[in-house]
């Protein structure tokens, strides 16, 4: 796979490659070209959270090579890149504590025509999104069973939760198959369906992250959402300050439960969320922003 694109690129001879991840960094860095490349977070810091979920001394340790050959790749194309994108200010001041220059990113985002409305969305749903086969998305979606839904349930009882998203894991459809207020909905089709049936959507994460694009995509449409430190992290202070951020399972259950019994403060939320989204993450600020350290 390496050897045929990097055919290609000789054919094509681009004066200039981007790369998106750290998964192609090897790669644009052997094709011997000026490069740019976008980090959607930091993969050594994301590797160290990783150790912290191993079950067994053995994935320890096999987590603890992954890290260490991500540290090691990662300071390697961030030294030799032409410019370096990041998600969000705390991974900048991450990668500037080791010398690193970074430009912070505000991902293009189109506000849907038909946004999210009261009247659409089951007054009782709650969800979840995510790529169910990723680690961080299955500790997440357990924390919220496990740690937050049983708080919202002690004040509203018929409150249900929909976890969706691709690939679950066998043992995670097993485990909630008969379970009465949770269901696993697998490899929705378009995520703002969901969305828009859901009163509440809740985008915590507890590994670190550059940006989650479903937070972003959900306030995009207007939803009201509730967020944890570490995924409100990437927006701008005055953002995170009007936004509904709970760091332990009672706060987080606290801001669930506040939209799902006052639905005027549940479209007030979407609103606000959604003007936000609106004024920061423009396509056009996007590609100036990106163009102006390519082309400089």
């Amino acid at each position: 796979m390496t050897r045929a694109a990097l055919a290609v690129v000789d054919r094509v001879d681009p004066d200039h490659l981007h790369a998106e991840y750290l998964q192609p960094a090897e790669l644009v860095m052997r094709a011997k070209r000026p490069f740019t490349i976008t980090l959607h977070d930091l993969t050594a810091e994301f590797m160290r959270s990783k150790r912290a979920w191993s079950r067994t001394p053995q994935e320890s340790v096999y987590r603890l090579i992954e890290q260490l050959r991500a540290e090691r790749v990662e300071s390697q194309v961030t030294r030799r890149a032409r410019g370096v994108f990041v998600l969000s200010e705390a991974d900048q001041q991450l990668l500037a504590s080791s010398g690193v220059d970074s430009t912070v990113l505000r991902l293009g985002t189109t506000i849907p025509s038909s946004p999210w409305t009261l009247a659409e969305s089951d007054p009782n749903q709650v969800c979840f999104m995510g790529a169910l086969w990723r680690e961080p998305n299955q500790v997440a979606a357990r924390w919220l069973v496990e740690r937050v839904m049983p708080k919202v349930w002690g004040s509203a009882p018929n409150a249900h939760l929909v976890i969706a998203g691709a690939r679950p894991p066998r043992a995670m459809v097993e485990e909630f198959r008969d379970h009465p207020r949770v269901r696993i909905e697998a490899d929705v089709p378009d995520p703002v369906h969901v969305y828009r049936a859901s009163r509440v959507v809740m985008a915590p994460t507890l590994a670190p992250a550059g940006i989650l694009l479903k937070a972003v995509s959900a306030l995009a449409l207007g939803a009201p959402v509730v967020l944890n430190n570490a995924s409100a992290a990437a927006f701008e202070p005055d953002m995170r300050a009007r936004m509904l951020v709970g760091e332990s399972a009672e706060d987080f259950a606290r801001c669930v439960i506040d939209l799902l019994t006052d639905p005027q403060e549940a479209r007030r939320a979407g609103e606000i969320g959604q003007a936000f989204i609106e004024s920061r993450f423009s396509w056009s600020s996007y590609a100036r922003e990106m163009s102006g350290v390519i082309l400089r």
